[in-house]
């Protein structure tokens, strides 16, 4: 027993070669410092990225904000703009049921929208505007010639 002790016991020990082959404590020293060196400049340069990348974040956070407000004040303008379509188109249908002459008949006013012909001659607008009593006729007739204006 005491043998196979032995034989672990030299089995453990470093061979000659492992003990020439094996740093001094001072190279291992040196190494670790060069090495330490080494982790420091990654360390550095990894900050200065992480300052330029929150540099970064801060500008596109002032430019998204920027952004929204001016997104805001186009959806106002948006919404605004379609207010005004609207209202002109509400102009231009009044103005557009508007045209034609205008003729008084029994204290209203009523815009001629169209003439007509008849066997004897034709009627334009104006000729039905010109002649209350032809108007007041198709007024009684429920002619579409004629409109009530508003």
């Amino acid at each position: 027993m005491a043998e196979e002790d032995k034989k672990g016991a030299a089995k453990a020990a470093p061979t000659k070669k492992e003990i020439i082959d094996t740093p001094t404590a001072e190279e291992q020293l040196v190494a670790l410092i060069e090495e330490n060196a080494k982790i420091a400049a990654q360390v550095e340069a990894l900050a200065a990225e992480l300052e330029d990348a929150e540099e970064s974040a801060d500008s596109l956070d002032t430019e998204n904000i920027k952004l929204k407000a001016e997104n805001e004040t186009l959806r106002t303008e948006l919404v605004e703009a379609a207010e005004t379509v609207t209202e002109l188109k509400a102009q231009v249908g009044d103005k557009a049921s508007s045209k034609g002459p205008i003729v008084k008949v029994g204290g209203k006013d009523y815009i001629v929208l169209k003439g007509f012909k008849s066997r004897e001659r034709d009627y334009r607008p104006e000729d039905i505007a010109a002649d209350p009593k032809l108007a007041k006729t198709l007024i009684d007739k429920n002619s579409q010639l004629l409109k009530l204006k508003k």
